[in-house]
């Protein structure tokens, strides 16, 4: 072989070293990039996560404190209720009463006449 033909045979040994070097970068750079895309989507997914979670305990802790708002309305309405009914039953009783005794009276003045 002459030194041309190493030469030559050199040159084409560099220039595939140099693409080989090149290929390297690219398939380097573009792996970090996929693996910062990876990283930004766990950490958005991380975030998007807890702020589901956080929401969700949102919604039930404002589930419980309406229903125990309900829970309380519920219970002063009945406790309104019955003392209503309550009024309305003595009202019925002394109505009654005073009806009876009406009719008594009624009844002693037919007796005396």
């Amino acid at each position: 072989m002459d030194s041309r033909e190493i030469t030559s045979e050199s040159d084409l040994v560099n220039e595939y070293l140099h693409q080989m070097e090149s290929d390297k970068n690219l398939t380097t750079l573009c792996l970090s990039k996929m693996i910062e895309a990876k990283d930004k989507l766990r950490l958005e997914f991380a975030e998007e996560t807890k702020k589901v979670k956080s929401r969700a305990q949102e919604q039930v802790h404002k589930f419980f404190e309406e229903q125990e708002k309900l829970r309380n309305e519920f219970e002063a309405s009945r406790k309104e209720l019955d003392s209503w009914s309550r009024n309305i039953n003595n009202d019925h009783e002394a109505f009654h009463e005073r009806m009876k005794q009406k009719l008594d009276d009624e009844k002693q003045k037919v007796w005396l006449i």
